[in-house]
């Protein structure tokens, strides 16, 4: 029942992927309506990397500082010329100006410039775009584990954080709950499993190896402690390994 409503300012690009999550209500700035933002997102320097050899959908180790320069020196160049281009095409700027560094041919005075809708298919993706965006917890939550992830792109993981960062003192009990289960538990498959079984009992079983953890912190109270554990954590361990 817990609902959250963001008000987010994020290059398109990055929308693209948050509005895959599918379990929210959003209201975008719209660019049929409105003149379109002329904010760009460039990366910074270290940000611009090479392919990832591993990660087709992500990028990973250093360029040289001249390549990387030079990469942010075409977007910056690109996203400059891009937003000329649709000024221009709305008829935003000056008679003199489109008299001077334009070429064309009819009487500049004359021209009425295309319509937004259309004026917008010149913009690149990393234009800014603004929304609001109501969800339920649960749902958050379930999107920052995947947002924030390692594996995710960088800069949707930078809005992901600040979102958990905002939400994390108004719901704490809640985020503890979703760090400890979620964000930062593990869940393991049957050969997994197994495999953890038979590592236990290359040398010893698992109630030996338990029975050596009793003998370091003596009892079971204290190692529950030790660990952090609750009850039915503790019961849910034993069961899981087998030494229940």
């Amino acid at each position: 029942m817990v609902e959250f409503r963001f008000h987010l300012k994020m290059p398109i690009f990055v929308m693209r992927q948050w509005v895959r999550h599918r379990t929210a209500n959003l209201n975008e700035y719209s660019g049929r309506y409105s003149v379109m933002s002329d904010e760009f997102y460039i990366p910074e320097l270290d940000r611009i990397q090479p392919q990832s050899i591993i990660n087709n959908q992500g990028s990973s180790g250093k360029l040289s500082e001249k390549e990387a320069q030079f990469s942010q020196s075409i977007m910056r160049d690109l996203f400059s010329n891009a937003l000329d281009s649709y000024k221009l095409l709305l008829n935003e700027y000056s008679v003199s100006k489109i008299e001077s560094d334009v070429h064309y041919s009819g009487d500049p005075q004359e021209r009425q410039g295309v319509s937004r809708e259309l004026a917008r298919v010149v913009l690149p993706v990393a234009g800014y775009t603004e929304l609001y965006w109501k969800i339920d917890l649960k749902n958050l939550l379930n999107l920052l584990k995947l947002r924030m992830d390692s594996h995710a792109q960088w800069e949707i993981q930078q809005f992901a954080q600040a979102m958990y960062d905002l939400i994390k003192p108004i719901v704490p009990i809640s985020c503890e709950a979703f760090e400890d289960y979620i964000n930062q538990g593990t869940n393991i498959s049957r050969m997994e499993k197994n495999f953890i079984l038979e590592l236990l009992g290359a040398d010893m079983n698992a109630k030996a190896a338990l029975n050596n953890l009793l003998d370091i912190h003596g009892s079971e109270e204290n190692l529950m402690k030790y660990f952090e554990l609750s009850t039915r954590e503790w019961a849910e361990i034993k069961k899981k390994l087998l030494l229940g």
